[in-house]
C-alpha cells in the first residue's frame, strides 16, 4: 500500500493555496490603494482635500533633504477616551 505524500498530492494542495494567496494579494492591494489616495497630489489639491495633509520639505539629522509631499491624515485613536482614565474620575475615586 502506498502512503500518500505531499508530492503526490501537490496538485490538490496547490489549487487552494494558490487561491488563498491570490485572494490575500487582492485584499492587500485594495487596502494599500485606499491608504494612498493622497500620494502624488500637488500642494493645491492636497490642501483642499480634508483627508490629506501637506508635509513641507525638511532636512533630517543625517543631512538628507526630504522633498515636500502629500499624505493621508492620521486617524484619531479613541484610546484616550477610556472610562476611568481622566484625572477628575481618579480624584472622585480617591475622595
Amino acid at each position: 500500500m502506498k502512503i500518500p505524500t505531499l508530492v503526490s498530492n501537490s496538485s490538490t494542495i496547490r489549487k487552494p493555496v494558490s487561491f488563498l494567496v491570490i485572494a490575500g494579494l487582492l485584499c492587500f492591494s485594495q487596502l494599500s490603494s485606499a491608504a494612498g489616495n493622497c500620494k502624488g497630489m500637488q500642494q493645491d489639491a492636497c490642501s483642499s482635500d480634508i483627508s490629506c495633509s501637506w508635509i513641507n520639505s525638511y532636512t533630517t539629522k543625517k543631512g538628507n533633504t526630504i522633498k515636500a509631499y502629500c499624505r493621508n491624515k492620521s486617524k484619531s485613536s479613541k484610546s484616550t477616551d477610556v472610562p476611568g482614565n481622566s484625572k477628575a474620575e481618579k480624584n472622585d475615586k480617591q475622595g
